[in-house]
């Protein structure tokens, strides 16, 4: 084993309540401390700052100009930044996640000639009804960071395969990590503030930005509420569409039905209270919802994208539609609203489930800590020492 602590930089664009965030947030939190010197450079903007600050024995520092928008001003002074933190402080490795993180800090440690270089790809954003120019720009600028990237961490098969048919990186480099989730949630139902007052209680939990198309589950609301008005339907989670979304709430006369709830600390305690989850994104890595939501036996209505079909098997834990499709969301809610036998059938395969022999944090761990390792190895890397 090496006689120093491996020092190793976590990037990662901002820090908003989401899966690729918590899953950041929860590997550097259990890195082996002894073995590590940990640090993280993200913006100083996201829901989960606070938890950054809880996490003791690592290094952390604000970068100023890392926004997630393109921005050339921004993103040139962003690189700067990271530029000078790598090349002060010697890395032995570099791990960024999420694309704007993933292209500034690669190049930025290339530049400043850290030995190894790791990026997680907590997915793609490549689909069918994406802008062709863009993709086409992302792709390519993928493929080129590919090349000096030592390895490219996938959380669910389908990233793997739309990486290599994209002519993203070489098979060899890609390795694939599942995310974990907590395996002993603690679910306090009476501390909710909100009453469910509604006979059936649908629900959906991510940021309201395009990739998660929450406008759909607002589409899908209207059309269930015509066949179901005493249902209500809960949006947790905050982001740039919030106005619109609120606006399309109030133009489609459903204020009293959905509550638009931002944020919140309790969003687990909250699932548990659905009687349905749905998540309508056009694209994802592996969603941590969707498996907290499998974990609390509910059923889910997806869809049909990346890692969610790996773990929701339509007709079997849950039902798949295409992405954009609003009024197939509503028709699956509607049958499962309408067959009570259906509902708890599912919720009992999904209570069956061994999700966390899978999906748990302390195997990602592991599993991370010995690519550090291997690569430290590989690559014949002395720890670096100031």
């Amino acid at each position: 084993m090496f006689k120093r602590k491996i020092k190793v930089l976590h990037i990662i664009t901002h820090l908003e309540l989401g899966g690729a965030q918590k899953t950041t947030l929860g590997l550097i939190k259990r890195l082996n401390k002894e073995n590590f010197e940990i640090h993280l450079l993200t913006s100083s903007q996201g829901y989960l700052v606070k938890e950054l600050e809880k996490i003791k024995d690592i290094k952390f520092k604000f970068i100023t100009h890392l926004k997630r928008r393109i921005d050339l001003f921004n993103d040139f002074f962003a690189f700067i930044e990271l530029f000078n933190y790598i090349k002060k402080n010697r890395f032995d490795i570099v791990h960024t996640h999420s694309p704007k993180a993933g292209f500034l800090g690669r190049w930025s440690a290339k530049l400043a000639k850290v030995p190894i270089i790791i990026h997680t790809v907590h997915g793609f954003p490549i689909y069918s009804k994406e802008n062709i120019l863009l993709k086409k720009i992302y792709i390519w600028l993928e493929r080129l960071t590919s090349l000096i990237t030592d390895r490219l961490i996938v959380v669910c098969k389908s990233d793997l395969e739309k990486g290599i048919s994209n002519g993203i990186g070489s098979k060899e480099k890609y390795v694939l990590i599942r995310e974990g989730i907590e395996n002993n949630f603690s679910i306090n139902r009476f501390s909710c503030k909100i009453k469910k007052d509604s006979s059936y209680l649908i629900g959906m939990v991510g940021c309201l930005k395009p990739q998660k198309a929450p406008l759909d589950f607002v589409k899908m609301a209207f059309l269930v509420k015509q066949k179901f008005p005493h249902t209500g339907f809960i949006l947790i989670g905050g982001g740039p569409l919030y106005k619109r979304v609120k606006k399309e709430i109030k133009k489609l006369n459903l204020e009293k039905e959905i509550s638009l709830l931002g944020w919140r600390e309790d969003a687990i305690d909250l699932i548990s209270l659905f009687d349905i989850f749905v998540l309508t994104s056009l694209w994802e890595g592996l969603p941590l919802v969707i498996l907290e939501a499998i974990s609390l036996g509910k059923p889910i209505v997806a869809t049909n994208v990346d890692g969610i079909r790996e773990v929701v098997k339509n007709g079997e834990n849950g039902f798949l539609v295409e992405p954009g499709d609003y009024f197939d969301l509503a028709c699956k809610v509607n049958l499962l609203l309408e067959d009570r036998n259906l509902r708890e059938k599912i919720s009992r395969n999904n209570l069956s489930l061994n999700l966390f022999s899978e999906y748990n944090l302390d195997t990602m761990t592991k599993k991370t800590e010995e690519l550090y390792f291997k690569l430290m190895e590989v690559k014949n890397v002395s720890p670096n020492f100031n």
